[in-house]
């Protein structure tokens, strides 16, 4: 890892030698200068992290140094501390307003000054790192978190979340409303996961744009995509108008410049949880949430998907799927644009065979309708569930349209690893598949 750079100015050469060497000593990459025209010159040129200067220095003083690097486009966002042996009020409040993060008077402790320096370097770090609109950590502090969870060896989830016709919104609205739906977002995760998670380790990040990850235990997630969900479907609404609200959408062109009808925004949430494999770098975490958010962005209105599916590589074989469905013909067709996988398909036509094949077969995947014959679906599932064999088998329930609400607040916190809609064309079902168990038709 590089050195962090600091420039130190002070025309006691004596201070200089001692704070330079010290600060060295102590793993920094140090530049001098004794003059603040010198310091200003070094400053524009090296673009140290940290600027430590001196108030009373010849051809400028640290208060107009102070004042000349804000101004500058190149270094207005380099902290600075001021030293001075002067100690009245009035100069700490001068070198402040001229844009000093921090003042310190002379003489100085050398383990204060590195305290101070330690303490300056981190708040910029977490400043420049924070989004600008919502104040939430930014992609450095997202990837240290994740590597963190990694390297701890604890059960996680990473909750990526990405709203719907955003793009529109913002053509048709504006920038102004269109920060507004990004600020209130982030607010709603955030208080979310910090209601729903009390243990310290949760984490909410802002990737950028309208991109969010929060990151909390496995067992919370599906609670706090729901809440999320609640809070979002009826938040957003307050951004837009009535008219708009009543019609169900608004008008925009498409990257291709031709007018679309762009429903109300929704919001997609697509989960990775380390529960069924082993994940050993954040790349990888990153390439199954390419693949889950394209198919959780296809579910109607705001929606989550855990993606608990086991992949080529977690099983010697994936040799089973099992479809559970009452309507005979769907099951058939959804075989046949499956039958390009290298595994068994088994039909159920009942809840009695759906249990059996569940119990007896072990399958990898059971697609279920909730609709079923002799046993409900939600029944089967509960049964599953509680058998030590079936407990972490992932389980995919069917809805239609009209249902698919209903069906999602009964899953929500209760272990299901998505809901597929009963409407959607077999093919595209597959095509998923293909996506998850990192195979292709």
């Amino acid at each position: 890892m590089a050195q962090e750079k600091i420039l130190f100015a002070d025309d006691d050469t004596a201070i200089v030698k001692l704070v330079s060497t010290f600060l060295k000593f102590n793993g920094y990459d140090l530049y001098t200068a004794i003059d603040g025209q010198t310091a200003y010159k070094i400053a524009n040129e090296a673009h140290p992290d940290l600027v430590i200067s001196d108030v009373m220095m010849p051809k400028m003083s640290g208060f107009d140094l102070c004042r000349r690097l804000r101004e500058n486009a190149l270094t207005w966002h380099i902290p600075i501390m001021l030293l001075s042996a002067r100690n009245q009020t009035i100069d700490k409040v001068h070198g402040l307003e001229e844009g000093a993060n921090d003042y310190m008077t002379k003489p100085f402790e050398l383990d204060e000054i590195l305290a101070r320096v330690k303490a300056l370097l981190k708040r910029s770090k977490e400043s420049m790192d924070a989004n600008p609109s919502t104040k939430l950590p930014g992609n450095i502090s997202i990837e240290k978190a994740i590597v963190h969870r990694i390297n701890s060896g604890e059960k996680f989830a990473v909750c990526y979340c990405d709203l719907d016709n955003f793009k529109a919104f913002n053509d048709h609205y504006g920038f102004y409303l269109g920060d507004s739906a990004i600020k209130f977002t982030g607010l709603a995760i955030n208080r979310t996961v910090h209601k729903l998670c009390p243990d310290k380790d949760a984490f909410v990040g802002h990737i950028g744009g309208d991109d969010f990850i929060f990151i909390c235990r496995p067992e919370q997630a599906p609670m706090v995509c729901q809440e999320v969900i609640d809070r979002f479907d009826k938040g957003i609404r307050d951004l837009y108008d009535k008219e708009d609200l009543e019609r169900g959408y608004v008008t925009g062109k498409n990257r291709q410049g031709i007018t679309i009808e762009a429903p109300i925004m929704s919001i997609s949430i697509a989960v990775i949880t380390n529960t069924v494999r082993e994940i050993t770098h954040p790349g990888q975490i990153s390439m199954i949430e390419g693949e889950l958010k394209e198919f959780v962005k296809k579910m109607e209105g705001s929606a989550y998907l855990v993606d608990n599916v086991p992949r080529l590589g977690d099983r010697s074989t994936i040799d089973e799927i099992l479809i559970a469905h009452h309507d005979r013909d769907f099951s058939h067709r959804l075989r046949k644009a499956l039958s390009g996988f290298p595994f068994t398909i088994t039909l159920a036509r009942n809840g009695a065979e759906t249990l059996y094949y569940g119990l007896e077969k072990d399958p990898a995947l059971l697609i279920l309708d909730p609709n079923l014959d002799i046993i409900n679906g939600w029944e089967v599932f509960h049964i599953l569930r509680k058998n030590e064999q079936c407990r972490l088998l992932p389980i995919l329930f069917f809805a239609t349209r009209d249902t698919y609400k209903k069906v999602k607040s009964e899953v929500s916190d209760i272990g299901v690893s998505g809901i597929l809609l009963q409407e959607t064309e077999p093919i595209e079902i597959a095509k998923y598949f293909g996506q998850i168990l990192d195979l292709s038709i």
